[in-house]
């Protein structure tokens, strides 16, 4: 089983955990997408999105091994995740960005934004494929 956190304002947690996730609503450093961690810790502090009023909360979505293997994976070590968050903001500035990569359903990725994250990873979930398996029943959410 692998797992995955993703942190939030509560209400956003909330039509997460009702298998509601649009992974095109979300942006971060690698570009659109749902973005989690396998650190309940980083996902709790990861929330940079959420107003400083807001309650967060984190949710734990439990993906079976062979259902995540099915997906179109890649793997970025540190210089290349690094290098790549450089272009992206080149292309399209510090706002919204929109970038995907092509083929691909999930981008792994040490967080390279922050100096004190990079040892932590990142899956970036960026299709309709990674949609439906994180909103189908094959997939446990759990409010944490």
């Amino acid at each position: 089983m692998k797992k995955n956190y993703h942190g939030s304002s509560s209400a956003a947690i909330d039509s997460i955990h009702s298998g509601k996730i649009d992974w095109s609503l979300g942006g971060g450093e690698l570009g659109k997408g749902f973005y989690t961690t396998p650190d309940i810790w980083v996902a709790s502090k990861a929330s940079w999105n959420c107003d400083d009023k807001e309650e967060v909360s984190v949710v734990e979505l439990v993906v079976k091994n062979l259902d995540y293997l099915k997906l179109h994976q890649e793997a970025f070590d540190l210089h290349y995740a690094q290098l790549e968050r450089e272009k992206i903001k080149r292309m399209q500035g510090n706002g919204p960005r929109d970038y995907v990569y092509d083929f691909f359903d999930i981008i792994q990725s040490p967080i390279v934004g922050k100096g004190k994250y990079n040892r932590n990873l990142q899956h970036k979930w960026q299709s309709d494929a990674a949609e439906d398996l994180l909103n189908s029943d094959k997939v446990q959410r759990i409010v944490k």
